[in-house]
């Protein structure tokens, strides 16, 4: 459950988030999206680290 283990990583480091940034988080985090920004976090090295 991707968004109940945002929520315990921002408890543990203590930051309070609101659900809908939670939400966005969880929705960034996901293998699609990090392969759909790949170019941009990564440079030319994006698609050999997200090739699937």
């Amino acid at each position: 459950n991707l968004p109940e283990g945002v929520k315990k990583v921002s408890e543990f480091f203590n930051l309070p988030l609101t659900d809908e940034q939670v939400s966005s988080v969880a929705g960034e985090s996901t293998f699609s999206a990090m392969q759909e920004n790949s170019q941009k976090s990564h440079g030319n090295f994006g698609s050999i680290f997200f090739r699937k």
